[in-house]
């Protein structure tokens, strides 16, 4: 895409840091008051739309899947919705917080009015219990899959579903409705972020605003980890499963950076064999290639001259 091109990515963070620096010294206006309270807006119009389609996601499949086991098992609903109903809950308090501080905006003169201070207050409260969306984020990929293995497996569940989304409340794919929770922490992070953009230095709302940022910043990336850890253990795990006779592969800071298949040829010469080759950020492993699949030897990455290349050439290593 334009956008993707060195050059314009240039210009676009130029454009962007110009603008910034616009805000950071000079004095408030009243085209970066107006573009503030489109800001806030936003996020209040933004809030209250995901929470009505939370609502649709609890009331029309949720809570009736939850009392029907005979549709789907107790273990796979859990497995499926995770801690929606916490999440739920705390962004109804999130959006009153946001109500009622815009309500106390709307009764100051023009003059005074600071739509901004409203968001940068309620994400400062309630930010650190963002966190909780990392454990539905964690297990949304998982999640995904044993919807797909339920209504693949069940025609009554398949026909629940789909007249659930055809619902002319719903008029959504419970798949979409699923991943929202996932998409809206980082959306906080992009509004916020926005919104100290235009706002200057010297205004009475920035420091509160920066702190929010801060704060929401900080969760959007404890949530990031958080999925990334999963992904790699659930990756590994994959590996594990995979090998017969492997050590024991699951360990702290372990990842799978390349895996493909190679020929081995011995020292003292013969034919060569396909062995099925990993490469981790510690170890080297090899094992001979599906169906027999037994892992052969591990090798620190040291000890197989490695740990250079890790070091000095990783793009070239995980390509």
């Amino acid at each position: 895409s334009l956008a993707s091109t060195p050059t314009t990515r240039s210009r676009l963070q130029s454009l962007a840091d110009s603008d910034a620096g616009n805000a950071d010294t000079a004095a408030d206006s009243p085209s970066l008051a107006t573009r503030r309270a489109r800001i806030a807006s936003e996020l209040l119009e933004s809030e209250e739309k995901y929470l009505r389609y939370l609502r649709l996601l609890t009331r029309y499949f949720e809570a009736p899947l939850r009392l029907s086991e005979d549709l789907m098992p107790a273990d796979a609903h859990a497995a499926v919705f995770g801690n929606l109903a916490q999440i739920v809950q705390l962004n109804r308090e999130l959006l009153e917080l946001l109500q009622r501080q815009r309500k106390q905006q709307s009764h100051r003169p023009e003059s005074t009015s600071r739509d901004s201070i409203g968001a940068a207050h309620a994400f400062c409260q309630l930010a650190p219990y963002l966190k909780i969306y990392s454990v539905y984020a964690r297990h949304h990929m998982r999640a995904q899959a044993i919807l797909e293995r339920q209504m693949a497996a069940s025609s009554r569940l398949l026909g629940f579903v789909r007249r659930a989304e055809s619902r002319p409340e719903v008029q959504m794919r419970l798949d979409a409705l699923l991943i929202m929770p996932v998409q809206r922490v980082p959306r906080y992070e992009l509004l916020l972020t926005q919104l100290l953009r235009c706002t200057p230095t010297g205004h009475p709302d920035y420091p509160t605003l920066q702190r929010s940022v801060a704060q929401v910043s900080e969760v959007a990336r404890h949530i990031n980890d958080t999925v990334r850890s999963q992904q790699s253990a659930e990756e590994l795990l994959a590996v594990q499963r995979s090998l017969r006779s492997a050590p024991k592969l699951l360990a702290p800071g372990r990842t799978l950076v390349k895996r493909g298949q190679l020929k081995k040829v011995d020292r003292a010469g013969g034919q060569a064999r396909e062995r099925d080759v990993m490469l981790f950020t510690d170890i080297l492993l090899y094992a001979r290639p599906p169906p027999d699949s037994t892992c052969c030897s591990v090798f620190p990455c040291t000890t197989a001259g490695l740990n250079a290349c890790l070091k000095t050439a990783r793009p070239a290593c995980s390509a």
